[in-house]
């Protein structure tokens, strides 16, 4: 993701991009640029927030699945934040049950014996964005 003007304002199909594409994983780098570029998209995106109600609540869905990369996330934490991409990009229809088929079912265990209940499946994500 790119520095954004700090006197940008976004809508808010930009912005549940900006959510979904921002390198969440900047704190593990041992690269001290991408740390300081992964900070600062951080804090713009939650200056974004702000923009309106519908924002900060894409920020927490979005924050709230992202932040948990290395797992942690609930099954809820990925159909919500999937749920609310989709609606983003004006596919207002979806209902939790079909936003729920987007993410690995409750119980699913992957090779590690890790839980992934949640976990987005972003080419199906991306097929329903092509599908509507």
């Amino acid at each position: 993701m790119e520095d954004v003007d700090s006197t940008e304002e976004v809508n808010l199909l930009d912005y549940a991009e900006r959510c979904r594409w921002h390198d969440w994983s900047y704190a593990m780098s041992d690269d001290d640029s991408v740390y300081r570029r992964g900070q600062r998209a951080r804090e713009e995106l939650k200056r974004l927030a702000k923009t309106s109600s519908n924002h900060e609540r894409v920020w927490r869905l979005a924050s709230g699945y992202h932040a948990k990369f290395t797992g942690g996330w609930t099954f809820e934490d990925g159909w919500r934040w999937a749920g609310a991409y989709l609606w983003c990009h004006r596919i207002t229809t979806i209902t939790e049950e079909e936003a729920q088929t987007l993410v690995a079912p409750e119980g699913t265990i992957d090779r590690y014996d890790r839980d992934v209940s949640g976990l987005i499946d972003w080419k199906k994500v991306d097929e329903a964005l092509k599908s509507r």
